[in-house]
């Protein structure tokens, strides 16, 4: 079984694994139980406006807790009048291209934005939880896969006893 870098791949991988009748039946019962959600979050995070989901509902929620006194400003510019600081999204971030000009990923349009205003802090803080929500899917499925790798070693350097 070989190393993958794309999760599908590897997810790929530990379905072929899992259609082996060597592997350990705790190991394979434990992987199916798991397996349910890695595919929800795997597919959740793949979706064309997974990013832009997690954006606005990101700032919805901070600017929830910024009224009710719980967090620090969304954002921290000198502009009373900004989208941001008021729980809103700007416009250059919402906005996606259209026939003349090309579109971006919600991604992209974010790292653009806080190049250009400076104080955007609940972005950065979007990104963050954005790239924790993605290494940890990583995470568990190389887990999985390395689980998969050492139950087929095993196998391979178990003797046959006559």
């Amino acid at each position: 079984m070989a190393l993958h870098r794309d999760p599908r791949e590897r997810l790929d991988s530990i379905e072929r694994e899992l259609d082996r009748e060597s592997i350990d039946p705790e190991l394979r019962a434990e992987i199916e139980a798991e397996l349910p959600d890695i595919y929800r979050e795997y597919i959740a995070l793949q979706s064309d406006k997974a990013f832009d989901q997690h954006l606005a509902k990101y700032v919805t929620n901070a600017y929830k807790e910024r009224q009710q006194g719980k967090r620090k400003p969304l954002c921290t510019c000198s502009n009373p009048t900004c989208k941001l600081t008021n729980g809103k999204l700007p416009a250059k971030i919402r906005y996606n291209g259209d026939a003349i000009l090309p579109q971006k990923s919600g991604r992209k349009r974010v790292l653009e934005y806080i190049h250009r205003h400076s104080g955007a802090e609940v972005l950065h803080e979007v990104l963050e939880a954005w790239d924790e929500r993605e290494g940890t899917l990583h995470r568990d499925i190389t887990r999985i896969h390395n689980q998969l790798l050492k139950d087929r070693q095993k196998e391979l350097h178990e003797v046959p006893s006559q």
